[in-house]
Formats: structure tokens, sequence, C-alpha cells
């Protein structure tokens, strides 16, 4: 991919926006997604938020635990990130289960 300079940039994952709609939470509290947010990475507080608004303690024991196999994240700066697509297909399954 090539910047306006002509210089060519390294695709990296596309953290808390896609195609110029930022991902943010809104004033009354809803996290807004764009449409296609498949491959959307999202900082862990708004993980959480779209989990059904999980305390970080709880967010910390799923993560940790071996017997529910959260999906990994990835630590930026200091702050853990996390691809919705992956982590929603993982608390659908453990809807299902039970």
């Amino acid at each position: 991919m090539q910047n306006p300079k002509g210089t060519v940039k390294r695709s990296t994952p596309q953290v808390a926006k896609r195609a110029g709609e930022v991902v943010g939470i809104a004033p009354n509290g809803e996290v807004a997604l764009p449409a296609d947010s498949s491959d959307v990475w999202l900082p862990a507080p708004k993980i959480r938020k779209l989990l059904g608004g999980i305390s970080p303690v709880t967010f910390w024991r799923w993560r940790h635990s071996s017997r529910l196999g959260f999906p990994p994240g990835r630590r930026i700066n200091g702050r853990w990130y996390f691809q919705w697509r992956v982590v929603s297909d993982w608390h659908a399954k453990q809807a299902e289960a039970g």
C-alpha cells in the first residue's frame, strides 16, 4: 500500500477503526461498531462493554481460564486488544454450551 508521498506502508491490524469509521462508546454507553467489523481489534474495555458490561476481574478470569479457552489478544503499548469477530464467536459458543 502506498501513501501520498510514494513510500510503502506496512499493513497493520486495524485497531478500533475501519474504513474511516471510528469505533467508540456513544454517550448512551453503547459501543458503535462499523457495519463490517470482522477484523476490527478493540481494546479490552470496549470488549468488556460488548460482552454485557462485565467487570475487569471477570474478564481477567475468563482470559486466564484454560477451561474456557478465551481467544488470545495482543498487548500494544501496555493495552490489551482483541479481535472482535473471534471474541464474539467464542461468546456465542459459550452461550450454546450452556
